[in-house]
């Protein structure tokens, strides 16, 4: 009960909304901002939906969200190695000017970071 009356407070849920089964209610109250939005515009948000319609709407909405979530976690990782990258050139290019020319990171030769240099 906790859980609906915070989602009243919060404006997630609005009392007329509110289904008169908690464990309904508590269902609405699970689902995210952007899930809630996407309720309401499907019809999902009302006093006489039942559990199984709001169970199979998060499934519905969440499974389909792995595919995006894989596609930004390999951009992510794939951005990551490129700043590893960046890092180790920069590194090595203070190294240089420190005079500590002999303690070149890997992948790089004795003339330095491979790439930016003349």
């Amino acid at each position: 009960m906790i859980a609906i009356a915070k989602a009243v407070e919060e404006r997630k849920l609005v009392e007329e909304e509110i289904p008169p089964s908690y464990s309904v209610a508590y269902q609405l109250t699970t689902l995210t901002v952007e899930e809630m939005k996407r309720a309401r515009q499907s019809g999902i948000v009302r006093p006489d939906i039942g559990c199984e319609n709001i169970i199979d709407f998060k499934r519905s909405l969440r499974a389909s969200k792995p595919c995006q979530d894989n596609l930004d976690l390999r951009r992510l990782e794939a951005r990551r190695e490129r700043l590893r990258q960046a890092l180790i050139k920069v590194e090595n290019s203070i190294r240089l000017l420190e005079g500590d020319g002999d303690r070149l990171g890997a992948g790089d030769d004795e003339q330095g970071p491979r790439s930016g240099r003349r």
